[in-house]
């Protein structure tokens, strides 16, 4: 799994977007705190490769837009890895 972090990084490197501003990565960090929470009360928990992913995208300052799509594609690629992952064993 770590070489689909190394990946995304790798991509989000090559990518040209407009970083987010100070204020605007605090606001994200701040709503991604809350999603975290939710989850949480949901009884559920991030995977230490989820938070990975997601301090990724704020150290990068990725805006919303593209952060939503990468984290659609991040969260395919994990359950089709956990899904292969399942079937070997």
């Amino acid at each position: 799994m770590e070489d689909i972090l190394k990946r995304y990084r790798e991509r989000i490197e090559a990518m040209e977007f407009e970083p987010l501003s100070d204020d605007e990565a605090s606001a994200r960090r701040a709503a991604d705190a809350e999603g975290v929470a939710s989850v949480r009360l949901e009884g559920l928990e991030l995977t230490a490769f989820d938070a990975a992913f997601l301090d990724m995208l704020a150290e990068f300052r990725v805006p919303q837009e593209l952060s939503s799509a990468l984290t659609l594609e991040f969260t395919r690629d994990m359950l089709a890895t956990n899904t292969h992952a399942r079937h070997d064993a």
